[in-house]
């Protein structure tokens, strides 16, 4: 064998091992070394069962069913409770991990308000919409302003024109109006913080 075949083999068997035992790999998965698939959804509820809660992220079609367990640390407005006082079109924020073919939550909370965080990846002020990647790097949520919105950068007033691509912003809204649109948004530049 060749010296460079014979190290190139030796980097991927541990490459192989050091994947096989990486922190959150799952043994009842079928591929080795498979890490454990966890997310987060936020929405609004458009459905209540007695187990699980059925989801339409913001600006999104799509919907989610997310199961409770005696495991999953259920909220309202902040404060212990269970689905049973979640309603249809209430805004929900949720984790969860994938058991079998289910989504189970780790923590489900239904308000009013949210916040979400993450990086601009693209900007239209024609609509005055743009689009962030969350810190999670789950999904990328599209977000709607309109002229009640508040902008600061660096803790200055400021518009949509002045953020930029690879921003990392805090978005809020606040869903008791009845629409998906930013209440506020805020960023600072990593020397700030």
């Amino acid at each position: 064998m060749s010296k460079v075949f014979r190290v190139s083999l030796s980097l991927l068997i541990i490459m192989g091992l050091s994947v096989a035992s990486a922190p959150g790999a799952t043994a009842g998965n079928n591929k080795p070394g498979a890490l454990s698939r966890v997310g987060s959804i936020r929405g609004r509820i458009t459905r209540v069962g007695s187990d699980f809660v059925t989801i339409r992220r913001t600006n999104r079609l799509r919907k989610y069913r997310v199961y409770v367990d005696q495991s999953t640390d259920v909220k309202f407005e902040g404060r212990e409770s269970s689905v049973s006082e979640y309603a249809v079109d209430e805004h929900i924020s949720t984790r969860y991990h994938i058991e079998g073919r289910r989504r189970v939550a780790t923590v489900m909370d239904a308000s009013g308000e949210f916040d979400v965080e993450g990086i601009i990846t693209s900007i239209n002020l024609t609509d005055g919409t743009f689009r962030i990647r969350d810190d999670e790097g789950t999904e990328i949520i599209g977000v709607d302003t309109d002229a009640n919105t508040i902008f600061e950068r660096n803790d200055e007033d400021a518009t949509l024109a002045d953020f930029v691509l690879d921003d990392h912003v805090e978005v809020h809204f606040n869903l008791t109006d009845g629409h998906d649109v930013a209440t506020r948004v805020e960023s600072k530049s990593e020397a700030d913080e």
